[in-house]
């Protein structure tokens, strides 16, 4: 994993760091945090975004995932291998890394949620799984 800070999201970045706009945020997310690469040769973001409720997750996932939502080539030199988003009641994870920490990160949260809703893969690399 590299090296990386944890920051609460506010309307004020979640377009940057969520793919939300301000609207939306205010509208159905509750407290989101984020964490993200400090130095790294790979684009990595994990956030953890508590809804109002089950049904504004569902519409923040789609959100995120949809046109004009979570821009996964944001980075200037590289890019995640897959950006991934998936609720459980009314929480939503979106995870955008190496495939192998996405799928770190999915386990983990399964494992704490139990019950998630279909998981959407919104962006693969083609070089997905290649060294990097």
């Amino acid at each position: 994993m590299p090296m990386s800070f944890t920051q609460e999201v506010s309307s004020d970045v979640c377009q940057n760091t969520l793919g939300l706009s301000p609207d939306d945020f205010n509208k159905y997310v509750v407290s989101a945090y984020v964490s993200t690469a400090a130095i790294s040769t790979f684009a990595h973001e994990i956030a953890l975004i508590q809804t109002k409720d089950a049904n504004s997750a569902a519409q923040v996932k789609k959100l995120i995932s949809g046109d004009g939502g979570f821009d996964s080539t944001q980075w200037i030199c590289v890019y995640p291998d897959e950006s991934t988003v998936v609720s459980s009641g009314s929480y939503v994870l979106l995870a955008v890394s190496r495939a192998d920490v996405v799928t770190a990160a999915l386990n983990a949260f399964k494992a704490e949620a139990g019950t998630v809703s279909d998981t959407n893969v919104f962006y693969r690399s083609a070089n997905a799984g290649a060294e990097q």
